[in-house]
């Protein structure tokens, strides 16, 4: 299995730039609203054309420029899960499953009846999209996009309009599914959570532009940039500067350190480098808390260092927190950091 993308497209107002080769099955993009996830899958199932460059997917050119090749949608076999659903509001759930197959094959209605049962939909194949719910209309998009049995399978925010018990449901289903599935499948999402489960490699996309690219755990652990940092979940994020003494400052925090390797940009402060420490303890700074924020299984805690600019943010178990002796806004206590768990970013 392999996917290559090497294309640009000037939609207008927006320019994209996609430069992608990965070898992997399960392909995650994340990236903000607007920054050309959704335009990608595009290009590369044919609905849009790239002004220039490459598309090649197991060695099947879908695109080339300079050898004029544009394989046409219908002949590139991909599955497309449309944010909109884009489902036709005259046919009824079966109809709009059974479209894009052979209607004279008989086992093709089987096929669909499998799929729709899957998805929780089969007490529903009679009904016409106007009678769904939003989350009805999801998965009879996904239940089309499943039924061709596609080599790439594209997912553009699949469980986004689902409430969390139908989501867990279908989201379980779906795993079974992929268990036999052997295309590729490439999965845009908001959900770090979603591309955690489903995918082995991760893309950033970013105005545009592949941000960074890795396996999955790579790009959570230790993500590469401040955009990647932001997409996983990361809170805590400060500007580094050197100062005259060689050390690493947080600008946000207020604090300095050692550092060993090239000094970067950015510094994340993830919550395992933080513990409560004493004052005598190196690496120990004071602070206060200013706000707390509790739930039934966690806490949230906002750090204020000396001469810093804004509060860290402390996500600590609800364990943790019955083990504090200072838990009054407002009173100093003693936060012990570990340098070698901050990681530094471009």
């Amino acid at each position: 299995m392999s996917i290559y993308i090497d294309a640009t497209k000037n939609f207008g107002d927006f320019d994209l730039n996609i430069k992608l080769q990965s070898s992997s099955r399960r392909i995650g993009i994340i990236g903000a609203s607007g920054s050309g996830k959704s335009m990608t899958l595009r290009l590369l199932s044919g609905l849009s054309t790239p002004d220039e460059g490459v598309i090649k997917v197991n060695d099947v050119c879908f695109f080339d420029s300079d050898k004029s090749v544009d394989l046409p949608a219908r002949k590139r076999k991909t599955g497309f899960l449309f944010q909109n659903y884009a489902l036709f509001p005259n046919m009824t759930l079966e109809e709009n499953v059974l479209f894009s197959l052979d209607k004279k094959n008989p086992s093709h209605k089987a096929k669909a009846a499998s799929i729709l049962d899957m998805l929780g939909l089969q007490r529903l194949k009679r009904h016409k999209p106007s009678q769904l719910s939003g989350g009805q209309k999801q998965r009879a998009a996904l239940a089309r996009a499943l039924a061709i049995e596609p080599d790439i399978l594209m997912l553009d925010e699949p469980f986004s309009a689902l409430d969390n018990h139908l989501k867990k449901h279908t989201m379980d289903k779906f795993s079974d599914y992929l268990k036999n599935y052997l295309g590729i499948i490439l999965f845009v999402t908001h959900n770090m959570e979603e591309a955690y489960r489903y995918c082995d490699e991760i893309v950033v996309v970013k105005n545009g532009r592949v941000d960074s690219h890795g396996k999955k755990e790579h790009m959570f652990l230790n993500p590469p940039t401040k955009t990647a940092a932001k997409l996983s979940g990361y809170r805590n994020i400060s500007p580094v500067a050197k100062t005259q003494s060689g050390r690493a400052r947080l600008v946000n925090y207020g604090f300095e350190l050692d550092f060993m390797d090239v000094l970067k940009p950015y510094a994340i402060l993830p919550g395992r480098a933080l513990s409560l420490g004493k004052k005598s303890e190196p690496s120990t700074f004071s602070a206060f808390i200013s706000e707390i924020i509790e739930s039934p299984f966690s806490v949230v805690l906002y750090l204020e260092f000396e001469n810093g600019l804004v509060p860290v943010e402390w996500n600590i178990k609800r364990s943790t927190w019955e083990e504090f002796k200072i838990k009054n806004p407002m009173e100093t206590l003693y936060v012990k950091l570990d340098p070698d768990k901050i990681l530094f970013i471009d």
